[in-house]
């Protein structure tokens, strides 16, 4: 990915840009936008142009959330691509003791202790429907904070977690069926001890 976070020394600010970039990255058709103040709105936005220009210059063909939705998991087989994306995200989920493998250790019951390093830079594997790993796991998430707390699967910290699952297509259908677009799909091997986001190409 070319694009790099403007305001890394600006905690808040450096999150909703990466909102944008993750709602434009997987979602540039899309059009709706957080409810925020007209100062961060313009951050959000200029998330949402580079994390565009990035599914635009991707090397991989990365599919919109708008031709996934109404699609069933069984049409994804042997069609779709599992692709490592977004590794220049570093501030979404930062509410969370360690961030993204936080949410991830707690959603999944990992023990504390279990060391997790961010997936490779070229992942990438053919969806083939549930992976053969059994220490594989797929997991959707929102990054937003916005969800009822009262909720079973808002986190403390009020983000979105769907059910682990360990095929690639059933996670991604719950983040599609999420309202907001911000939802992305995390992959964590304990084979590997790797855990990072991805998202569906051809």
């Amino acid at each position: 990915m070319a694009a790099s976070n403007p305001f890394t020394d600006d905690p808040e600010r450096a999150e909703i840009w990466e909102l944008g970039y993750v709602a434009g990255f997987q979602d540039p058709d899309g059009s709706d936008f957080l409810p925020l103040s007209p100062e961060l709105l313009e951050v959000y936005t200029q998330g949402i142009d580079a994390g565009r220009d990035d599914n635009i210059s991707s090397s991989a063909t990365l599919v919109p959330r708008s031709e996934l939705e109404g699609e069933s998991s069984d049409e994804w087989v042997e069609h779709l691509v599992i692709e490592g994306v977004a590794e220049t995200l570093a501030h979404i989920f930062n509410r969370a003791a360690l961030g993204l493998v936080g949410v991830v250790i707690t959603a999944l019951s990992i023990q504390g202790d279990t060391p997790l390093h961010p997936l490779e830079d070229d992942f990438s594997e053919l969806y083939t429907g549930p992976d053969d790993d059994p220490n594989v796991t797929f997991i959707a998430m929102c990054p937003r904070t916005d969800h009822p707390m009262a909720a079973a699967d808002t986190t403390v910290d009020g983000y979105w977690t769907g059910s682990p699952m360990t095929d690639f297509g059933e996670a991604l259908q719950q983040t599609l069926a999420h309202s907001h677009r911000e939802a992305v799909v995390a992959r964590c091997s304990l084979t590997d001890n790797t855990c990072g986001l991805v998202w569906a190409a051809k």
